[in-house]
């Protein structure tokens, strides 16, 4: 075994400590959407997760992401960067996508 190979329990011990962070913070970054977003939005939209700083939302409809990006980018922007403490939110990104109901 070379020196710089990890064993295959190790690695996968890592991914999955990795991916229970990975949730954990895109719920936290949920949370933080449905308290700063008006209801209006919220209906339209869901965080799809945070790359770097840009945090990525789904909104539903091509009528909507028009509305949200001309329009409440800026306010929504500066309410994420006031609302979520824990990482700083540099941009946000909307793209169309299906919204489905947690169950």
């Amino acid at each position: 075994m070379k020196k710089d190979a990890k064993p295959l329990g190790s690695f996968i011990i890592d991914t999955i400590k990795r991916l229970e962070t990975e949730r954990k913070k895109n719920n936290s970054l949920a949370e933080a959407w449905r308290k700063n977003v008006s209801n209006d939005i919220l209906e339209h939209t869901k965080v799809e997760g945070i790359r770097g700083n840009v945090l990525f939302i789904k909104v539903d409809s091509a009528l909507w992401l028009h509305n949200i990006v001309a329009f409440r980018k800026q306010e929504l922007l500066h309410l994420m960067q006031a609302g979520y403490k824990s990482k700083y939110i540099s941009d946000i990104k909307f793209k169309i996508g299906i919204i489905r109901e947690e169950t």
